[in-house]
């Protein structure tokens, strides 16, 4: 999912996606766009120039998936919240701010009230 959510906003290369994803192997990432371009969601273009130059961009398919990418992203992020109210913490990165202890949702139409990330 992270790969997919660096990708719907522009093209990226191998060496951008690395860095920006903190500590990957490049084994993982590697095998991770491998996956994504067989099942069609991302689109792989090698360049033939010296050194090697590969790009990736989201397709329609992986595009299309991308509220669902959303959704789940914002649940995460309320349930980070909710777990951290339980346990009397807050979550990193809140700044101070006290975690509300409100459920993480009722229903999945309660998405689009959730902060986002």
């Amino acid at each position: 999912m992270p790969i997919l959510w660096r990708l719907k906003d522009r093209t990226w290369r191998y060496g951008e996606l690395k860095r920006s994803l903190g500590r990957v192997s490049h084994k993982m990432l590697t095998q991770q766009l491998r996956e994504l371009e067989a099942d069609g969601l991302l689109t792989r273009t090698v360049h033939a120039v010296v050194p090697p130059h590969v790009e990736y961009t989201i397709s329609l398919l992986g595009r299309q998936a991308i509220p669902a990418v959303d959704v789940l992203r914002r649940w995460g992020a309320a349930y980070v919240r909710h777990a951290g109210a339980k346990q009397g913490k807050r979550p990193p990165g809140h700044g101070g701010r006290a975690v509300s202890g409100v459920p993480i949702m009722e229903s999945w139409r309660q998405c689009g009230r959730v902060s986002r990330w």
